[in-house]
């Protein structure tokens, strides 16, 4: 309809909005106001400033990538740069907020800049990866373009992974929850969503539409989490606001604490080179294959540096190891630890040590399995292939000696 003296004009200016106008190379159209008029709180604003909230921008102003850590990636996988989270996809890893959230409602905006494209929201998120994946156990919120299959959709699952549970409720026979209707916009345009969450219910809306739920999610209280997988991708006008809270969680709702966990490998073999971690330069016969470093039989030691208070990898055999012992040595020794508390060849494990107390703790896939005295740092600590040819991953270090 054709107005005859426009006073000013707004296109895509709410969450709910659908954009149709394309400009003359084919993109689409970014939203634009011509007026400065104040704007009606959403229903959404009315209902938190009810309950004593307010929305928040998620990304703090003016600090490195607004306050967010890299978690296992490199320095280049994420930028921030006039409020656009960005990610180039690679390696595959994460981006973990600086605080924890139980009740909340996140809003964003995004958009993947390649046809096909993969990324994801990770909402009540443990701050570390699980073991053998790059990803963390939460409750995963997909954000994928412009592909459908029989278990998967690209218009908004919800979906918990790696020990995470939740109950869909509109499920096709597991625990994925899938939107009531198509609603996600292909890339390269922009995508609203809305993901409130409260005492372990799950709700999302996509471009202002309520389309996924899921209930009884465990754990129900962790950090927000974005996750690069393969593609470039874009976030934008992202705020957070928490709800209230009632009652303590038991500590399996709750994800696991930080630790001062800080990795190590940057899913780029520049790692060995620009590391002040490892002693020396071990270049050869290491291969940085995304998220995991293989290494032949035979390849040279990882060492680390002296200061180590603490070692956490992941680690699997490619083939029967020539000789007795883990991959993992301290100083010249092999930690006494039998071979059948590994899982079999191809299979992921779990190394964890720790120096503390004048003690070394060792756990193997969670449980512990050495403690024996230990003065100071973790001395002469190394990852050695030369029993078999290994792939690691998830490589973590606590630093210092903890009293």
């Amino acid at each position: 309809e054709e107005v005859a003296q426009p006073v000013a004009a707004r296109y895509c200016f709410d969450s709910a909005s659908e954009g149709n106008l394309v400009g003359v190379d084919g993109l689409p159209a970014a939203p634009f106001r011509t007026d400065d008029w104040p704007m009606r709180p959403t229903s959404m604003e009315a209902e938190l400033a009810e309950l004593g909230s307010a929305f928040e921008p998620l990304f703090e102003e003016g600090a490195e990538l607004g306050g967010f850590e890299v978690v296992n990636g490199a320095p280049d996988t994420w930028s921030l740069v006039d409020g656009v989270l960005a990610t180039n996809g690679k390696p595959t890893s994460l981006l973990r907020s600086p605080e924890r959230y139980r009740n909340f409602v996140l809003e964003l905006e995004y958009r993947h800049l390649n046809k096909g494209g993969n990324a994801g929201l990770f909402v009540w998120s443990d701050p570390l990866p699980a073991p053998g994946v790059p990803f963390a156990r939460a409750v995963e919120v997909q954000v994928l373009d412009g592909i459908e299959g029989d278990w998967f959709s690209s218009d908004g699952d919800i979906f918990p992974i790696h020990g995470a549970r939740m109950e869909p409720l509109n499920g096709r026979g597991g625990s994925r929850a899938f939107p009531t209707r198509p609603r996600a916009n292909p890339a390269p345009m922009w995508n609203h969503y809305r993901v409130r969450c409260e005492d372990g219910f799950i709700q999302l809306w996509v471009n202002g539409e309520l389309v996924t739920q899921g209930r009884e999610a465990s754990p129900s209280e962790g950090f927000v989490m974005f996750e690069a997988e393969g593609a470039p991708a874009e976030f934008r006008n992202a705020r957070i606001a928490r709800l209230p809270e009632s009652g303590d969680l038991s500590g399996s709702d709750r994800a696991d604490e930080l630790q001062g966990w800080r990795s190590l490998y940057s899913g780029r073999e520049s790692f060995m080179e620009d590391s002040t971690d490892l002693v020396g330069r071990q270049l050869r016969s290491w291969t940085a294959r995304d998220w995991v470093l293989a290494a032949e039989r035979r390849a040279p030691d990882l060492r680390l540096r002296p200061e180590v208070a603490g070692l956490r990898v992941d680690y699997r055999r490619v083939e029967e190891p020539g000789e007795d012992g883990l991959p993992v040595e301290l100083g010249d020794q092999w930690l006494p630890i039998a071979r059948s508390a590994e899982r079999p060849v191809g299979q992921w494990n779990r190394f964890e040590a720790r120096a503390e107390n004048g003690e070394l703790s060792v756990w193997l896939n969670g449980e512990l399995a050495l403690v024996t005295a230990c003065d100071g740092p973790l001395e002469g600590l190394r990852i050695n292939p030369r029993r078999g040819a290994l792939e690691i991953a998830n490589l973590f270090v606590l630093d210092g000696v903890e009293d």
